[in-house]
């Protein structure tokens, strides 16, 4: 208790309250911060997982349509290689920017997808596309085959992964023409 003496005196008694009390509070907002970081963190990143993988999965499908345009114009001899094509194609070079060639291999890397050529179940040139980690930066395969246009297969138990692990472009796959 205060003496009630001096009206202008703070108290002992109310200081010390006035200062737990702040260091109290201070201590549960922290926490409610945390919890609600945490709790949009947890919400968020899924979300943003996924939004990468359909964005690296939409550049594949365009990549291979660039690709082909500049591998398949009958105007111009077949380029023989993905190396030959982005190193020749000024287009290509601007639009397929960050993409690289994996040394030692005939395989273009861009945005998570993968990319060659194969040869189809006739003989014909095929361009396929898979992911470098399927599930993680992508999860369809693409393929575009003369003729028939942007391909896809959904790729459900990832078996096609990695540098190693292209598809084959033959029909066991279950490519569905996507776009002509």
């Amino acid at each position: 208790m205060c003496p009630t003496t001096t009206l202008d005196a703070p108290c002992a008694a109310d200081t010390t309250r006035q200062r737990v009390r702040p260091s109290l509070l201070r201590r549960v907002d922290v926490l409610l911060l945390g919890a609600v970081i945490l709790v949009v963190c947890l919400v968020s990143l899924p979300r943003l997982e996924a939004y990468v993988r359909n964005s690296n999965e939409a550049d594949a499908r365009l990549a291979l349509k660039l690709l082909a345009e500049a591998c398949f114009d009958p105007s111009q001899p077949s380029p023989g290689d993905l190396a030959t094509v982005t190193g020749t194609s000024r287009r290509l070079r601007h639009r397929l920017r960050d993409a690289r060639l994996l040394e030692g291999r005939p395989t273009l890397l861009y945005h998570g997808y993968l990319f060659e050529f194969a040869s189809g179940p006739a003989g014909e040139s095929w361009i396929v596309a898979w992911p470098r980690r399927a599930g993680s930066t992508g999860a369809g395969i693409y393929a575009w085959r003369p003729g028939a246009g942007l391909m896809g297969a959904p790729n459900r138990e990832r078996r096609w992964s990695g540098v190693d692990g292209g598809p084959p472009a033959a029909a066991g796959v279950g490519w569905e023409v996507l776009a002509p």
